[in-house]
């Protein structure tokens, strides 16, 4: 199960989409701790990877540590990026990021058919200049 995780890793590395076909399950559902809608299904899956991508084309994550337990592999990772290009309708900054986070995936027959992401979007998004305005 390492293996999974990282080619996992080696996709968001070098952008390979066509890997996820290997090691998401069609009924993978993604969960981000800070986005309002889950990433269903593999093609929403790597439009999520070329948005990054896009927007960070310098980007690489690093595998801190991995763990497998039973039917689950945990990994904590450390992303880079230089913020290049457009990224969530944003403007490209110009600016550097690092931002550490946690992935949980749910192995069913050998691919990933649930995955759970924590990490701080708020760090990541200071880091490249934006602040958050107060209600008026």
């Amino acid at each position: 199960m390492k293996s999974l995780a990282e080619k996992d890793l080696s996709v968001w590395n070098g952008g390979n989409l066509s890997v996820l076909d290997e090691i998401l399950s069609p009924k993978i559902v993604r969960h981000e701790v800070d986005m309002r809608e889950d990433i269903i299904g593999i093609e929403e899956n790597k439009k999520n990877i070329i948005l990054n991508r896009v927007g960070f084309q310098d980007l690489k994550v690093a595998a801190d540590k991995i763990i497998i337990k039973d039917d689950d592999i945990v990994v904590r990772w450390t992303l880079t990026g230089t913020n290049s290009g457009t990224f969530v309708d944003l403007p490209p900054t110009g600016k550097k990021i690092k931002v550490s986070g946690v992935t949980i995936s749910h192995i069913v027959d050998g691919k990933a058919e649930e995955v759970w992401v924590y990490y701080n979007q708020l760090a990541g998004f200071s880091q490249l200049g934006f602040t958050i305005k107060p209600p008026e």
